[in-house]
């Protein structure tokens, strides 16, 4: 089992543990800020009676100690984090349960109360105790309001426990759409936190022991099965987490900050990044306060630095032209929580040369050129972790774009609708991997990108898994060139290109004209693309397709054009190629032009393809004929072996799904 002391801290802050403890008629609060079991804060603030709460009410990315107090539904708020009254607000009553969250986005928590005999939630956004956001769910007896942001969109979402079963509403129709199982004695506190700084929500359960001290379960993957352990010392405590003032933090606020002597305390906020920066030890964490950074961020030959927002809608770094951050020879630099926003000339998210960067829950859309830009230079590499990150909406380039030997891994994350404005540049797409760059990419969306999903040139290297590449407006889901090599695994590539002609549109993946590399494909979805699904202009190694679908794409599965001053190769086997019912156009399955095309197709056992639906001679079909300029290109060399052909659930035999190839 993992300990908590374990845990990995990869791009944002991660949140301390505490217990607030009943203690002559007041409360005791005791934080551990790096959950290794020691007390680092000790601060009293309430009755005894209260009920305690937690949240960052101010948008300064520090948790503010609060109470409720239900006999009279006021709320006291420490918002100077110094055990006084900083606010009081008159929001609730008796039989009502307080909860905090996020629930619009701006950075600071929201009160907030949940009935358990109605499912009602009600939340004041602005301290002002007025409610300004209502919705019903749940309303079960033994229901515990909780909220967390599971969809890592910036809003925290609600969330039911009851009786060891977490149910999480992400897409607000007040349908539980995830569904978790772990916990369940009585008597044992939930509690959700992000353990690890990774936006992946932990879910924890806090009980009692008969040494009287609290034993903390927390299930970081939410599998209900792998869990670690924390101890705190009282049993009698509330238990807690949050994100509390440390000894290697540096707060920032645009609003209320000076950068004069003695700034860089949360009670003395540095007023802008570069005074932060500047001031800036390794391990050191500059906090960013809700509002807008109008300044260019600098970072020359730093170290082990992160910065963290309030958020991707509230902490804005927003220069009027260039990169918003620019990192030149530096290692381990973190970036959470923030909306990186260059609208002007030349415009940037994040530039990194020659330097290791981390990006956590980060935005770029609005941006000019390219969201992230990563180069290596001098013999220097650059590498990018990102996890989560929106690399959407780049006006008139790319979300992402890595060149000259830059080593990149990307989970979760998007890099879509970049492009599509006017005056949109040639790479004006979702991930571009260059030069001798290498990409691995899991669980990633590019979509409605202007001329490609993802592409590679040079001698790249792009490994993508269990992603979703789709809706290209002008082009192709993925372009491969020069000697690059692609690795796609359990990916969806579909409705890419606009029809414009009976042969004319766009390919879920497209080996371009000189490609030189490799490719392998497996275990993808090929569907609705406007041409072909896999287009093979060129492919001297032999290219593997296996083990993929491919449905309802405009031209055919799997086309060849072999028109290249060399042969292309590829090997075919246990696919799935079928039409859709009431598809309005004959396509092909596997279908190429020219005699330099080498293709086997099927094979014994499960290396045979299905071909359903298609037409008579569809299935497999080729030409000699290759219009203007490409007269007679000769029939592609196909080796066809064992495959099944059916049309409505019937076999039909090979001499009536393959076209003659003489």
């Amino acid at each position: 089992m993992e300990r908590v002391e374990d845990r990995v801290h990869p791009a944002g802050l991660t949140p301390g543990l505490g217990v607030a403890v009943p203690n002559n008629g007041t409360l005791t609060f005791h934080i551990d800020n790096t959950a290794t079991g020691r007390v680092d804060i000790v601060r009293s603030f309430g009755l005894s009676s209260d009920v305690p709460v937690f949240g960052d009410f101010l948008g300064t990315t520090i948790t503010n100690v609060a109470v409720y107090r239900p006999s009279t539904g006021v709320w006291y708020l420490d918002t100077a984090n110094n055990g006084t009254v900083g606010k009081a607000v008159r929001f609730g009553g008796p039989g009502w349960t307080p909860v905090t969250g996020d629930v619009n986005g701006d950075g600071r928590t929201d009160l907030g109360l949940y009935d358990a005999s109605t499912g009602l939630w009600v939340f004041s956004t602005d301290l002002s105790g007025n409610v300004s956001i209502a919705f019903g769910y749940g309303g079960t007896r033994g229901d515990v309001p909780l909220m967390a942001d599971f969809n890592h969109d910036g809003v925290d979402d609600p969330v039911i426990y009851n009786g060891g079963q977490w149910l999480v509403d992400t897409n607000s129709d007040r349908v539980p759409d995830q569904v978790y199982r772990m916990g369940g004695a009585p008597g044992a506190t939930p509690l959700i936190f992000d353990f690890h700084g990774t936006h992946d929500p932990a879910l924890a359960v806090v009980s009692r022991q008969p040494s009287g001290q609290l034993l903390w379960a927390i299930n970081t993957n939410r599998d209900g099965r792998s869990i670690g352990y924390y101890g705190s010392a009282s049993g009698d405590g509330i238990p807690f987490s949050g994100y509390f003032p440390t000894s290697n933090s540096i707060f920032v606020n645009p609003a209320t900050g000076n950068d004069g002597p003695g700034a860089g305390p949360h009670s003395s906020p540095y007023r802008t990044i570069g005074a932060a920066v500047a001031a800036a030890w390794p391990g050191a964490t500059i906090r960013l306060a809700s509002g807008v950074y109008r300044e260019n961020v600098q970072l020359f030959s730093k170290s082990n630095l992160t910065f963290a927002g309030t958020g991707i809608r509230s902490t804005i770094i927003q220069p009027n032209s260039l990169d918003a951050v620019f990192v030149y020879q530096s290692t381990n630099i973190s970036f959470d929580d923030l909306w990186l926003y260059s609208p002007g000339n030349e415009g940037r998210g994040i530039a990194a040369m020659a330097s290791s960067i981390n990006t956590g829950l980060i935005r770029t859309d609005g941006t000019r050129w390219i969201g992230l830009l990563a180069v290596s230079d001098k013999g220097i590499p650059s590498t990018v972790n990102a996890r989560y990150s929106r690399f959407d909406g780049v006006a008139t380039g790319s979300g992402v774009y890595l060149t000259e030997g830059v080593w990149g891994t990307f989970y979760g994350i998007s890099a879509s609708n970049n492009g599509q404005a006017a005056g949109y540049r040639g790479d004006a797409g979702g991930l571009v991997v260059g030069g001798n760059s290498y990409a691995k990419v899991e669980n990633s969306v590019f979509n409605r990108n202007r001329i490609f999903g993802v592409t590679s040139n040079g001698t790249a290297r792009l490994e993508m898994f269990g992603s979703y590449i789709a809706n290209t407006t002008d082009g192709c889901g993925a372009l491969l060139w020069g000697a690059s090599t692609a690795v796609y695994i359990g990916n969806t590539f579909a409705y890419s290109g606009r029809i414009s002609g009976a042969a004319e549109g766009m390919n879920g993946i497209e080996f371009g004209a000189g490609f030189t590399g490799y490719g392998h494909l497996q275990g993808n979805q090929f569907i609705g693309n406007t041409a072909a699904g896999v287009f093979i202009n060129s492919a001297p190694n032999e290219i593997q397709i296996m083990g993929n679908l491919f449905s309802g794409n405009h031209w055919s599965g799997i086309s060849f054009w072999g028109d290249q001053p060399w042969n292309s190769y590829a090997r075919i086997v246990g696919n799935r190629f079928e039409i859709p019912a009431d598809f309005p156009v004959a396509t092909f399955g596997v279908s190429g032009i020219g005699s330099q095309i080498h293709a086997t197709i099927g094979g014994s056992g499960g290396s045979a393809n299905v071909f359903d639906g298609f037409r008579d001679y569809m299935s497999i079909a080729g030409n000699n004929v290759g219009g203007p300029g490409n007269s007679n290109l000769g029939y592609p060399r196909f080796t066809i072996l064992n495959n099944v052909y059916r049309r409505r659930g019937v076999d039909i035999p090979a001499s009536r799904a393959v076209y003659p190839l003489t």
